[in-house]
């Protein structure tokens, strides 16, 4: 997963931030506070923000969590505690000014916590995002990926493959 973000980073995110003059925050890896807190205070009003997560996620309550590599799930009240509730994260880059945002969430895999959390739903819940916001799952919300070797998701490839193929256009 780590992989996955570095890549994007590297070949596609940092150098459109360095041509348009945009300043930026990636992370590797998120945890519970100190990464989100980090990204949320680069946003000024007016800005555009870009969220990509790649890892895993579940849904709890009709609310999909983002789990950082640091999360310990062993209950269902874990996910609530150590997970990063979607929603209200995006709801954050409103409130602070934002005017638009892209949401990219690519957690379409199997919850690798299935038998500790019987009774979660599969796939990732639908959000209600506020205005000016482009949310972008791997697959459709309630559903999951099929696990596969390849190295990325189908949504990375071709994410990769539209935006190495619009350089020279923008």
């Amino acid at each position: 997963l780590t992989r996955t973000c570095r890549l994007l980073a590297g070949t596609v995110i940092r150098p459109a931030l360095q041509h348009h003059r945009l300043g930026g925050f990636i992370a590797r890896q998120i945890t519970r506070y100190a990464t989100i807190e980090r990204f949320e205070a680069k946003i000024t009003p007016g800005a555009t923000a870009l969220l990509f997560y790649s890892g895993y996620g579940v849904q709890a309550g009709r609310e999909s969590y983002l789990l950082p590599v640091n999360a310990q799930i062993w209950r269902a009240e874990d996910v609530r505690r150590d997970g990063v509730a979607l929603e209200p994260l995006v709801g954050e880059l409103n409130a602070r000014g934002a005017k638009r945002k892209l949401v990219i969430v690519d957690a379409a895999r199997r919850n690798p916590f299935e038998r500790r959390l019987r009774g979660f739903s599969s796939g990732l819940a639908p959000i209600a995002a506020p205005e000016g916001t482009l949310v972008l799952y791997g697959v459709a919300p309630g559903k999951v990926a099929a696990d596969t070797q390849a190295p990325n998701s189908l949504l990375v490839n071709e994410l990769l493959g539209q935006l190495r193929g619009s350089k020279g256009s923008a």
